[in-house]
């Protein structure tokens, strides 16, 4: 298992320089207007799914075609969901290296007016895909994943609980958490942005020269390394991992749906896994 990434004192100065500007995003998402009070002054709120893939075709002719034949639950909330009264939704293939992948496509969906990230990745398929869109956008929070297991031979949940004593417990199923992995996770796109005034050193002078941006190579522009696989203990820390690890300094809770579990399939018609571990402070043994 994983260990979490601690904070080091020069993260939580780092964090504190700027605190004074600090938005606080958890207040902000929690007594924001209602959607449909959202929905009449500014128009539909725009959710961008974001898939990684090693490859994706550019022909705009090609890509529904493929999207549905690598990522059916994708396509298929895609169909459903293309009239929602409230939202209104567009997908973004991450392609490439899965730091860089996704890291670009954040930088995309920065430059326009999405409010939401949904990250979802292929082999993720919940049985009713809209509802669990829908369902994860309800939450209103400003990061809530959706629960699957790693892939290893005795299953266990792709998240680090907090301690016990630590556990907080939420209405419908919601539960706070270190880290969460990232293959169902929605985030509102203000935590992006938070993150990046305060760990981008051009834009906040005061974050202690912790600046978390690179040049792209092929673009020449300046992109925020959101993810990244620092090497913790002689492992390579998870990409996604990281980014919990700067919304903890950022002091962004982190949550996960316990009532939305959600399983692996393969290609090769291999569902994972059989049956789900428990969750600590949840259940008491495994569920069917």
């Amino acid at each position: 298992m994983t260990e979490a990434l601690p904070a080091t004192q020069a993260d939580v100065e780092g964090t504190k320089a700027g605190e004074t500007q600090v938005i606080d995003i958890v207040k902000k998402v929690a007594k924001s207007p209602s959607i449909e009070e959202q929905v009449a002054k500014t128009g539909k709120i725009g959710v961008t799914i974001v898939t990684p893939f090693r490859w994706f075709p550019t022909k705009p002719e090609e890509q529904a075609e493929y999207l549905q034949d690598q990522a059916p639950q994708i396509g298929r909330a895609l169909r459903e969901l293309a009239d929602h009264p409230f939202y209104t939704f567009e997908f973004l293939a991450a392609v490439g290296g899965i730091c860089r992948a996704r890291n670009g496509a954040i930088h995309d969906i920065l430059k326009g007016t999405s409010t939401w990230t949904l990250n979802w990745d292929q082999d993720l398929r919940p049985e009713d895909p809209a509802a669990f869109v829908l369902r994860m956008l309800g939450h209103r929070k400003p990061i809530v994943a959706g629960m699957y297991c790693r892939r290893t031979k005795r299953p266990s949940w792709a998240c680090t609980f907090l301690p016990v004593a630590e556990v907080q417990h939420e209405a419908d199923g919601l539960l706070q958490v270190a880290e969460a992995a990232g293959g169902a996770k929605l985030i509102i796109n203000k935590v992006y942005r938070e993150i990046r005034r305060i760990f981008v050193t051009d834009v906040n002078p005061k974050a202690g020269g912790q600046s978390i941006e690179y040049i792209d190579t092929d673009t020449g522009e300046a992109v925020t390394g959101f993810y990244q696989q620092p090497v913790m203990d002689r492992r390579l820390f998870p990409e996604d991992y990281f980014l919990d690890y700067l919304c903890r300094c950022a002091q962004i809770p982190i949550f996960v749906d316990t009532k939305t579990k959600i399983r692996h399939h393969d290609a090769d018609g291999t569902v994972f896994p059989e049956k789900w571990p428990a969750i600590p402070g949840v259940d008491t043994e495994a569920l069917p």
